[in-house]
């Protein structure tokens, strides 16, 4: 019922090689060099030819980008897409603007959240009169549609608006996995055998995702946001009315493990590299005494982009804070890290310079080591 671009593309890619995990790693490792690459074609275009080298460094060593390279996760593609449309938005291709941005919304809906700010830059950097703007405006709409119906037109006829099959929405393929109750007898497949080390209480409530942790965080103190909220969520998941309109119920969220306000979950998944090379970029424009440099246009994608993003996230992802949802917008974190190489190269700050890069390359040898140990996808 989601969103199928990159799942389509993985089985035509093992339709060719057979399908394997190895095939599959093989797959995700084109798309982790994509990433790099286009990260590098962005900072280059933003900052330089230097800055781009070093955003790409950033990006190719960021624990996150490796691990979820890796592992099949859907978020890395979803980035690559983001960082090729700014891309060509900067260069004003808008055709490939609203073919990119299509994918991007057939790969995951977060990609959703950059959709304003992407029209606002095209009438931005659009040349000529209104007329002029409104065209190229209309030229990226009409290639968006032209990639997202068949999608749309798919899923509305197969799955309904909400994702209900047969009036009931479906479970994930291994729905008992992770969670504290039986399997269901009705496989033959499946037996009801306890499972080791799972207790079964059949009164817990189950939470909403599979294999995802059974923690539920404390409701919000505040009855007028606590009522926003539930107002909000029922009017986009409308299918979980029983979850969000009662009052006396607690959120049916799990508390994210990558929610970005546990002060490990940045230097573990973006890098201790990255935190420090935004350390040092925020402390030049201290230092400097210069915010935002209005006189260059091409950072207004940056400004439009990033607070427009959050707001979106905030209100969509209130109780469920997780760092790779934000995907579509860590790509200029790794562009802006990248530019604060350039503020090292002058004296005893070059040594830092040359640390971090560094610790850039111990990263990938660590995540790396990390993933073949502990993260191993079973052979079933």
């Amino acid at each position: 019922v989601n969103e199928p671009l990159w799942h389509t593309t993985l089985a035509l890619f093992w339709t060719v090689t057979g399908p394997s995990q190895a095939g599959g790693q093989l797959f995700q490792a084109f798309v982790y060099i994509g990433l790099v690459f286009v990260v590098f074609l962005l900072g280059k275009e933003l900052y330089g030819l230097e800055s781009g080298y070093y955003a790409a460094l950033l990006a190719a060593s960021a624990p996150m980008v490796i691990l979820y390279s890796i592992l099949f996760h859907v978020d890395v593609p979803l980035m690559l897409l983001c960082a090729l449309c700014y891309l060509m938005v900067l260069r004003k291709r808008w055709l490939w603007v609203g073919v990119i941005l299509g994918l991007a919304f057939v790969t995951k809906r977060n990609s959703y959240f950059i959709a304003p700010a992407v029209a606002f830059c095209v009438l931005y950097y659009s040349e000529g009169q209104l007329k002029e703007k409104l065209k190229n405006l209309l030229i990226v709409l009409v290639a968006v549609a032209v990639v997202v119906a068949p999608d749309l037109y798919r899923r509305h006829t197969t799955f309904g608006l909400h994702g209900f099959v047969n009036g009931q929405q479906p479970g994930s393929i291994p729905a008992f996995i992770g969670q504290d109750r039986q399997p269901p007898p009705a496989s033959p497949i499946v037996t009801t055998t306890p499972v080791p080390g799972v207790i079964s209480n059949p009164e817990k409530k189950q939470p909403l995702i599979g294999g995802m942790p059974d923690r539920y965080p404390p409701r919000l103190e505040s009855r007028r946001l606590s009522k926003i909220y539930r107002r909000v969520m029922l009017t986009v998941q409308p299918r979980d009315k029983a979850n969000y309109a009662d009052p006396n119920k607690p959120f049916n969220e799990f508390i994210h493990p990558e929610n970005i306000f546990i002060p490990s979950v940045i230097p573990t998944y973006l890098g201790a590299s990255m935190v420090i090379a935004l350390i040092v970029a925020v402390g030049h424009v201290l230092l400097k005494g210069k915010w935002v440099d209005l006189s260059d246009q091409k950072y207004v994608l940056l400004y439009a982009t990033i607070p427009s993003f959050l707001i979106a996230y905030f209100f969509c992802f209130l109780n469920n804070w997780g760092l790779r949802y934000m995907g579509p917008v860590l790509v200029f974190l790794f562009v802006l890290g990248g530019n604060a190489f350039s503020y090292l190269k002058e004296g005893r700050r070059n040594y830092l310079r040359y640390l971090l890069i560094v610790i850039c390359i111990a990263q990938i040898i660590a995540a790396s080591f990390y993933i073949h140990q502990q993260r191993k996808i079973p052979p079933g």
